[in-house]
């Protein structure tokens, strides 16, 4: 199935924090995203036609739609990514990874001995830290998430937010990517990658990242900008 990008929403999708119960971990749908055209066939005339369409340079987008899992972060990840490139498996072994190095930082600090509490980057449900997301980032491409709050990014990102090339926002528990691709005619478009937008990814102006940006710094909510050297969207790749 495809899906044509919606086109400059006056909103950023649901972005609740609850998920549903009965998840299980890796268990979520991907899809290709491709603007234009009616359903012409099957899956397999599909990933055909993905390709085809690469090669004559119509533009795509990858975006991850979120089931009743608590994997947001997951979705987030590959969205921004542009391809699934990180597995739920992949990402607790990062948490597990970094449980480790903080509870031996806690049994060497003198203030830790009467501490029984024990480092956690993710739940029983799913939900990961801001940390794996941020290990992850760094191991696949040298990738830096840093606080839009930041003073080193804090006034490029509030003069010229469309100037940057990807964002992951944390809304109520859950994350959510904003990504810019290249596509028609040359020129770039920002793309709103919510996994639980009901209409898939979202195509936005300029405009509305300013303001959704700004909108979630003055909700209490976090933006990371991220940046570094990105991949672009791979049908070929992502269909065999």
């Amino acid at each position: 199935r495809r899906y044509a990008p919606q086109t400059d929403a006056g909103g950023s999708g649901s972005s609740g924090g609850d998920c549903g119960d009965g998840a299980a971990a890796g268990l979520f749908k991907v899809r290709l995203e491709i603007l234009g055209g009616e359903d012409r066939g099957s899956p397999t005339s599909v990933a055909k036609l993905a390709a085809a369409e690469h090669a004559e340079h119509r533009p795509v987008v990858y975006w991850e739609r979120q089931g009743q899992d608590c994997l947001c972060a997951v979705h987030c990840l590959n969205a921004l990514l542009q391809g699934p490139h990180f597995t739920a498996m992949a990402l607790a072994e990062i948490a597990q990874e970094l449980d480790r190095e903080e509870g031996r930082l806690l049994r060497n600090c003198s203030s830790s001995s009467n501490s029984s509490s024990k480092p956690s980057n993710v739940d029983v449900r799913g939900n990961f830290s801001s940390q794996v997301l941020f290990r992850a980032l760094q191991r696949w491409g040298d990738l830096n998430a840093v606080d839009s709050r930041h003073a080193d990014v804090r006034s490029d990102i509030t003069k010229q937010p469309e100037s940057e090339t990807g964002y992951i926002c944390n809304l109520r528990k859950h994350w959510v990517a904003l990504r810019k691709v290249p596509w028609s005619g040359g020129t770039e478009a920002w793309f709103n990658l919510n996994s639980r937008g009901a209409s898939g990814p979202t195509k936005v102006g300029e405009e509305w990242l300013a303001s959704f940006l700004a909108s979630a710094s003055a909700d209490s909510d976090t933006v990371f900008v991220v940046r570094g050297r990105y991949q672009l969207p791979c049908p070929e790749r992502l269909m065999k």
